[in-house]
């Protein structure tokens, strides 16, 4: 699988130059390192609102990591207490675990924009949100195999750090990253351009009107293009993108983990169709008209609330009655694979608008596996009966 860029936007396609400044981005060069030495920045993995990350050499132990530094105004405390929680799970005896990203390392760094918590995770490939744009631009859809592996993966990651009182707070495809499948593989990419082959060579770009203002990165490196690896997780800072945001959020204003419930319904309706279930193009209520064509009704606690922000809206958002909702739609009429449909209700479960009424990512797991189950005894059924007739025709054949 091969990652096509485009040097025409690829500055703006890269972390805005306004977060470098004091509080904001820690400047990063290819070469630079910290903790004394230890980490050697090769590449760069990618970026987000509170943070870069990068492709990293732990020169004690030889191995390849990601080094996430954080904005130096991005220092709670509570975060960091879930991060020693995120350590604990990532290296602890439930199955489960593996589908949490492993912490390596934590510590501080001071540079010319402040103190930055920096994080050292084992190495993670492309995100899933690559993956599915990639398939999407080809116009094919990943294995119907595939997205349930991601899907229970997901799942029980999700069961597991809520089980342990922690809430994600960002699940998206762009969340959730494919890593090596086998410890052998990585141990057998040693050198630089052995993983230069597999990700792209590092591409730079002078910062323009540096000036020599040190809060400013020398060069501007573009984000890796990874091209092969599988699954894995990594959990980021609270944030929600807009069409990703959960209607308690625009009625309510309120967040608890079940947040993290919505968001995955969200994300398994991507891994199906290689798009999200909205696209936010303006206010909030554009957002709510979307959720309501694709799920159904609001609550009726919501209804007065809804009427008010549906006078920003103009006519061609109108609610059309006994409309069968988009979700069911699309299943009905993009899916053919049973498995896959087994989805839907899993997807209705967790999508659900009032927090409360959400299943919880174990109960969703269980009512996947049962409902897989199902399929897996009426195919052995059918091949059962299919083997009796074969058999039974052998018979009066040979009479």
């Amino acid at each position: 699988m091969q990652w096509a860029t485009n040097i025409e936007i690829f500055y703006l396609a890269e972390e805005g130059m306004s977060k470098y400044k004091p509080g904001g981005y820690h400047p990063v060069s290819l070469g630079d390192t910290f903790k004394n030495g230890r980490y050697s920045v090769h590449h760069k993995l990618g970026w987000g609102g509170f943070s870069t990350v990068w492709l990293a050499k732990d020169t004690v132990k030889g191995e390849w990591v990601s080094l996430k530094i954080m904005t130096a105004e991005h220092q709670r405390p509570r975060e960091l207490l879930h991060l020693n929680s995120l350590k604990e799970l990532s290296n602890a005896s439930s199955p489960s675990s593996k589908y949490i990203v492993q912490v390596l390392d934590s510590f501080k760094h001071r540079g010319p924009n402040g103190e930055h918590q920096c994080l050292v995770f084992e190495l993670l490939g492309p995100s899933v949100y690559q993956v599915l744009k990639w398939h999407d631009e080809q116009h094919i859809k990943l294995f119907s195999n595939t997205i349930i592996r991601m899907t229970t993966q997901l799942l029980e990651a999700l069961k597991l750090i809520h089980g342990a009182g922690i809430c994600h707070g960002d699940v998206s495809a762009k969340n959730i990253a494919f890593c090596f499948s086998r410890p052998s593989n990585k141990r057998s990419i040693t050198t630089e351009q052995q993983l230069f082959e597999i990700m792209g060579s590092p591409k730079t770009m002078k910062t323009p009107d540096r000036k020599d203002d040190p809060s400013l990165p020398a060069e501007l490196v573009q984000t890796a293009e990874w091209t092969n690896f599988s699954r894995g997780n990594e959990p980021k800072d609270l944030a929600q993108p807009p069409p990703l945001r959960a209607p308690e959020l625009i009625f309510e204003d309120r967040l608890d983990y079940r947040v993290d419930l919505w968001c995955a319904g969200c994300t398994i309706y991507s891994l199906v169709f290689c798009n999200g279930p909205f696209m936010h193009l303006g206010p909030g209520a554009t957002l709510v008209f979307q959720m309501i064509h694709f799920i159904g009704s609001l609550p009726a606690c919501w209804e007065p609330t809804w009427k008010i922000m549906q006078g920003r809206l103009d006519d061609r958002f109108a609610i059309q009655p006994d409309t069968k909702p988009c979700l069911k739609q699309d299943f009905d009429t993009d899916v053919q694979s049973p498995k896959l449909k087994a989805l839907l209700p899993v997807i209705e479960g967790l999508m659900r608008y009032e927090p409360g009424d959400r299943t919880s990512a174990e109960t969703a797991l269980n009512l996947l596996n049962a409902q897989l189950d199902m399929l897996n005894l009426q195919s052995n059924r059918r091949k059962l009966e299919k083997s009796r007739r074969s058999n039974h025709g052998r018979r009066r054949r040979r009479r």
